[in-house]
């Protein structure tokens, strides 16, 4: 909330309505309390998105260095290992990110080439690939790829080395995703986050634990480096209304 009163400009001249009215049903319709609160959520989001971000790095360099080490430096070229799906998860990143034309030039080495489709490459390519994997091609050449056997037990095993299973590891990515999502179209997450088709919403508490023991599968280090310059419980803390009052609902 500003300090300065003369200078206050009503929250309501820069948010649409629609999107305060879950906000006015905790704060009531004092203006400024409004916008505090209002701040308030804005600052959680950012303090969950932060972990999630640290997290991302350390998921992707992990499992891009176990696919390296398994199937090579130009592993995302070896066309027998995905499905369609992330096929063209792929092309796109190598599309969008110009790195034909930096191949072209001869004089670039591969694992920079590598390294920049892996930070070009959405967050959601990395949840996909640890799935069960589905088909690639076409009739009557349609194969199954299973992801367990062909990228789980020979590569990504190993970037997740205190990881109970492969299934266990995609379901607290699917959280981090939902939550990442939720937050980078900038909806809100104090009343918790909605898993899309399992009809259930988690808590911003429940989604740090889940995405916290993700970061502990990759490596004890990870999780306990994340952690300590989290901001979540102390942003938690200063809720400037009733925690109680924001149940899990839309």
């Amino acid at each position: 909330m500003v300090s300065n009163l003369e200078n206050w400009v009503d929250i309501t001249h820069v948010v649409p309505e629609p999107r305060l009215r879950p906000y006015r049903q905790v704060a009531g319709a004092d203006a400024q309390r409004l916008e505090g609160f209002y701040l308030w959520c804005q600052s959680l989001a950012s303090s969950l998105f932060n972990d999630i971000a640290a997290l991302e790095v350390a998921m992707r360099s992990a499992m891009a260095r176990e696919l390296c080490s398994a199937f090579g430096t130009s592993w995302y070229e070896s066309y027998e290992l995905f499905d369609d799906d992330a096929m063209r998860s792929l092309a796109s990143a190598w599309r969008q990110n110009g790195l034909e034309r930096l191949r072209a030039r001869g004089d670039v080495e591969p694992a920079v080439i590598e390294g920049k489709l892996v930070a070009g490459l959405m967050f959601g390519f990395w949840v996909q690939i640890l799935g069960r994997g589905s088909h690639a091609g076409r009739h009557p050449f349609r194969q199954r790829r299973i992801y367990d056997t062909l990228l789980w037990r020979p590569a990504l095993s190993k970037a997740f080395p205190f990881a109970s299973s492969r299934s266990d590891t995609q379901r607290a990515a699917q959280v981090v995703r939902a939550a990442r999502n939720r937050i980078a179209h900038h909806e809100h997450i104090a009343w918790g986050i909605p898993l899309a088709g399992q009809g259930l919403r988690l808590s911003v508490t429940e989604v740090h634990k889940t995405m916290l023991s993700l970061a502990g599968s990759i490596s004890p280090e990870t999780r306990l480096w994340i952690e300590r310059r989290s901001s979540v419980a102390d942003v938690l803390l200063r809720c400037p209304e009733n925690p109680r009052l924001l149940q899990l609902r839309d």
